[in-house]
């Protein structure tokens, strides 16, 4: 998308291709996370599971997120809605702000949970993460989300088995072989179909 400035007035701008004077490029967002398979099992008692997913922004810009669950009962997270610094502010000595975001996930213990049924039974929950570009580090970041719009999307998959929690067995990976583990796989993509598009007109 690019912008022409008026010819009759200075300070007035309009949308437009044809012969633009500036170019409005999105900054290319580049975030992964380092897990997407979840494991909970029942559990009784207090303190709730929790498992630990890190937000890594590899671009130079910074991004902000929003969390979303299939389940928002028996699953909650330390943080809804976050801003996270690309490398260009990471690399400033005044602000120092990391390039990645811990996000706890907690699943409920039984005992805490008002809906008492279904907990024997196995159940695949979703956990998506929402990336859009953060233009500022002075507006909340839920503002970037209050627009429909297409964001990029992060998910991963929180799986409940029904069976009695063991430490052994609450475990926490990452399936690069899954979809959405971060935004660069469609670009990748791209540039896969684009080579092989190629190489059958050579």
């Amino acid at each position: 998308m690019v912008v022409k400035k008026v010819a009759v007035a200075s300070d007035i701008y309009v949308w437009t291709n044809d012969d633009p004077d500036l170019e409005i490029v999105e900054p290319q967002m580049r975030v992964s996370i380092n897990k997407n398979y979840l494991h909970y099992g029942r559990k009784d008692d207090r303190p709730p599971q929790k498992h630990t997913i890190t937000i890594t922004n590899h671009g130079d810009s910074p991004v902000a997120f929003k969390v979303q669950c299939s389940d928002n009962v028996n699953y909650f997270v330390n943080e809804k809605y976050g801003l996270i610094a690309g490398h260009v502010v990471r690399e400033l000595p005044d602000i120092r702000g990391p390039n990645f975001f811990d996000l706890w996930v907690w699943r409920r213990p039984c005992t805490c949970t008002p809906q008492a049924t279904g907990l024997y039974e196995q159940r695949t929950d979703v956990l998506q993460i929402l990336i859009a570009p953060a233009l500022s580090f002075s507006v909340p970041p839920a503002t970037n989300f209050h627009h429909t719009k297409p964001y990029e999307v992060l998910r991963a998959s929180l799986l409940y088995t029904g069976k009695g929690w063991e430490k052994k067995a609450n475990i926490a990976c990452l399936m690069r072989s899954w979809r959405h583990w971060n935004t660069w796989e469609r670009e990748m993509k791209e540039l896969k179909d684009k080579k092989a598009e190629n190489s059958i007109f050579q």
